[in-house]
């Protein structure tokens, strides 16, 4: 049944319900869609005296990029308010469930659960980047894992467009995202990003070896207590193997995660469908068969 409106504060048809979390650019909610009669996941921008401006730009450049991707393992877009008062949210898919980062801190993962999870957010990249869309943000943070195990990667705020079909408006949108500091989170930016040089779907494919390599280790490979430690530990790091700090992971895996943790955009693997290819293998050789395609 529908909810009745009370004092209760609404945002158009949506019932706020209590914060989930917030970040940077915004605060996400839980509420409840009245006409829909579902829980959905509300983000709004946050006010800030600085730059509001190209904030919003960003903001909506999330709302598109998200809208253009429809994929099992990314979080969808339902809709994008402009509110007076009120700012600008979006409305997304609810996931019910876990973050990355909260499975990491309950202690190691299954080897086999775990790699099947990192091939869902292949999958996912691979979708994304099929569509010209590269990330920039990929961290444990950013990827949910509902009670189906299904994997959902979220906020594309950092994200950027590549290739010729949207070479404008990833021009324009190269100053957005910088309001005069490195883009990105430390421990989750390849080398290249760290120079300011142009990224490409190589860029996620870094970031998800360090999740791999977290994952697996325990340890993040590049992370320190300072962010400018992180950065240069990611700059001229070159982390032990898994298969030395691992004994028990195989040699192709600790060759994958090597791989995609190289320094050169160049010696990383041409894109994210080779590591789900990789990571079938490992799979089957591990003796697990690798989650179907849920789209």
């Amino acid at each position: 049944m529908s909810q009745k409106r009370t004092s209760h504060r609404y945002i158009g048809p949506y019932l706020l319900q209590g914060m989930l979390g917030h970040g940077n650019m915004g605060v996400v909610y839980r509420a409840w869609d009245e006409r829909l009669e579902r829980s959905v996941a509300l983000k709004r921008l946050r006010p800030s005296g600085n730059s509001q401006d190209d904030r919003r730009q960003r903001f909506r450049r999330e709302a598109r990029t998200i809208a253009r991707l429809s994929h099992s393992n990314v979080v969808r877009l339902y809709d994008f308010l402009e509110m007076e008062p009120g700012g600008e949210w979006l409305v997304m898919e609810l996931v019910e469930g876990r973050s990355l980062e909260t499975l990491f801190a309950a202690g190691p993962l299954d080897m086999g659960r775990f790699l099947r999870l990192v091939l869902q957010i292949a999958d996912g990249l691979q979708a994304a980047h099929a569509l010209d869309i590269i990330h920039r943000d990929l961290k444990a943070e950013n990827v949910l894992i509902n009670d189906r195990e299904q994997v959902k990667i979220l906020d594309f705020g950092l994200a950027k467009f590549f290739g010729e079909t949207l070479q404008k408006e990833h021009d324009a949108a190269q100053f957005l995202t910088s309001d005069g500091l490195v883009v990105g989170t430390p421990h989750a930016m390849a080398p290249e990003q760290i120079r300011g040089q142009e990224v490409d779907a190589r860029c996620d494919l870094f970031a998800l070896g360090g999740l791999l390599y977290q994952g697996l280790s325990g340890v993040h490979p590049f992370a320190a207590k300072f962010p400018a430690k992180t950065l240069s530990n990611i700059y001229r790091l070159r982390p032990p193997p898994l298969s030395t700090r691992m004994p028990h992971v195989p040699k192709a895996l600790s060759r994958l995660v090597e791989s995609l943790l190289a320094k050169r955009p160049a010696e990383r693997p041409a894109d994210a469908a080779t590591v789900q290819r990789r990571l079938a293998r490992i799979l089957r050789g591990l003796g697990t068969p690798a989650p179907r395609p849920d789209r």
